[in-house]
C-alpha cells in the first residue's frame, strides 16, 4: 500500500508539473499578474525585449525590437540615446554588403550565408541589422513609431554578450550607462549589474538567451533571472539584489 501511495504521489507531482509547454503557460499567466510596471521602454541588443513583450502581451515601447546591433553600434546608440531617438534610419541595405560578409561566423550559423535582410544607419556610428524585417520601409516605419513611445523616465537597458561578444572596454562602457541595466555575461563579471549565464553557453555559441527553446522547467534561458522583479522595481533593485547570491 505504501508503494502505491508513493507511486501515486510521484504521478501526481508529474501531472502537476506537466509538460514544458504546460509549465510555460502557467508561468506566463503568473508573469502577467506579477508585472506591475507595464509601460517600460526596454532596450536590448538582440531579440530578448521582443520575446519578453510578446509573451506578456505588452506594447513595444522601444525601437530595438526584432533586430540586433553589434556591440559598438549598440553602445554608441545608448550613450547618445536622446539624440538617436530623433534620428530616422537611412537605408544602408545595398550600400556596402561587405559589412555582412565580414560578420562573425556565429552569425552565419544563425542567419544563413546571404544575410538578405535590411540594414539601417543612424548617422555614421550606428548600424542596425533589421534581420526580422522583409523591407527597409517596414523596418523604418516601425522604428520611428516606437521611438515616439519611449518613456525617458521608465527606461531599462540590457546587453547580452552576443555574436561578437564584448571586450572589457565595451563592457565598462555599458556598465557606466545612467539607466537601470543588466549585463548578461558569458563568464563571471564582478559587478552589481552583471548576471553570469555561463551555465547556458553551448560550445561554439553565444548565450542562447532568446531562442524559442523552452527548457524542462517551462522557461527560456534568460527567464531564470527575474526580469519582472527588476522591471517592477523601477531602478531600485540591481541584478545582485535580485540574485541574492544565487546562480542561474
Amino acid at each position: 500500500m505504501k508503494g502505491k501511495r508513493q507511486r501515486a504521489h510521484m504521478v501526481g507531482s508529474g501531472a502537476m508539473g506537466g509538460t514544458p509547454d504546460s509549465r510555460r503557460l502557467k508561468y506566463i499567466e503568473n508573469e502577467k499578474k506579477r508585472l506591475v510596471n507595464r509601460s517600460f521602454s526596454l532596450f536590448t541588443n538582440n531579440c530578448l525585449a521582443v520575446r519578453y513583450c510578446i509573451d506578456r502581451g505588452l506594447r513595444y515601447n522601444s525601437p530595438t525590437m526584432s533586430l540586433f546591433m553589434l556591440s559598438d553600434s549598440y553602445l554608441n546608440f545608448l550613450e547618445n540615446l536622446p539624440h538617436y531617438l530623433t534620428v530616422e534610419p537611412i537605408d544602408y541595405t545595398n550600400s556596402d554588403r561587405q559589412i555582412l560578409r565580414h560578420l562573425p561566423n556565429k552569425i552565419a550559423k544563425i542567419m544563413g550565408a546571404d544575410y538578405r535582410y535590411p540594414l539601417g544607419r543612424l548617422d555614421d556610428s550606428v548600424l542596425i541589422h533589421f534581420n526580422h524585417y522583409l523591407t527597409f520601409a517596414d523596418a523604418r516605419e516601425k522604428w520611428v513609431r516606437r521611438c515616439g513611445r519611449v518613456d525617458m523616465n521608465n527606461i531599462f537597458v540590457i546587453m547580452s554578450e552576443l555574436f561578437d561578444c564584448c571586450n572589457g572596454s565595451q563592457r565598462e562602457r555599458f556598465l557606466r550607462l545612467p539607466y537601470p541595466k543588466i549585463y548578461f555575461a558569458l563568464k563571471p563579471v564582478d559587478h552589481p549589474d552583471a548576471v553570469n549565464l555561463s551555465a547556458y553557453r553551448q560550445l561554439g555559441d553565444s548565450v542562447p538567451l532568446t531562442t524559442n527553446t523552452v527548457r524542462a522547467n517551462g522557461l527560456c534561458p534568460y527567464e531564470n533571472f527575474d526580469l519582472t522583479a527588476w522591471l517592477n522595481a523601477r531602478g531600485t533593485l540591481r541584478a545582485r539584489d535580485i540574485l541574492q547570491g544565487k546562480t542561474i
